[in-house]
């Protein structure tokens, strides 16, 4: 419902902008530099013993949600995941933690360097499809 009074101020100023203050910010931190993890050689690449198994989160199938998850994670030279993360992922949905607790249970052979074992950074795409029955 519109007023039946109008009002109009023209007393009503603007102050001027000063930019005078802003010479006082601090500039934002640089970039990270290089990437997260360092690579490290090798001759064979890492097998896997126990596959990457992930279960599907049931909220998510309810919600129809797909997608895949890339976990980024480190083998150790006796075959473990000694750390994982979600590289990109989806948030929120219950797929990011399915995807890392399945990559954090598989078992690999390490990877060998001139027949020696060696620990290496993998990044592994889990993906979660549903299927029509």
């Amino acid at each position: 419902v519109a007023s039946e009074d109008e009002f109009f101020d023209e007393d009503i100023t603007i102050e001027d902008t000063d930019f005078d203050d802003f010479d006082d910010w601090d500039a934002p931190p640089p970039p990270s530099s290089g990437p997260k993890v360092k690579f490290i050689p090798y001759d064979k690449p890492p097998k896997p013993i126990i596959p990457i198994d992930p279960v599907y989160p049931e909220i998510a199938q309810e919600a129809g949600i797909e997608g895949t998850i890339y976990i980024q994670f480190f083998i150790d030279k006796k075959g473990r995941v000694t750390d994982a993360w979600v590289q990109k992922g989806i948030p929120n949905t219950g797929l990011d933690e399915a995807a890392l607790v399945a990559v954090k249970k598989s078992k690999w052979k390490p990877a060998q360097q001139r027949d020696k074992k060696v620990g290496v950074w993998q990044t592994v795409p889990v993906k979660f499809e549903l299927t029509s029955n």
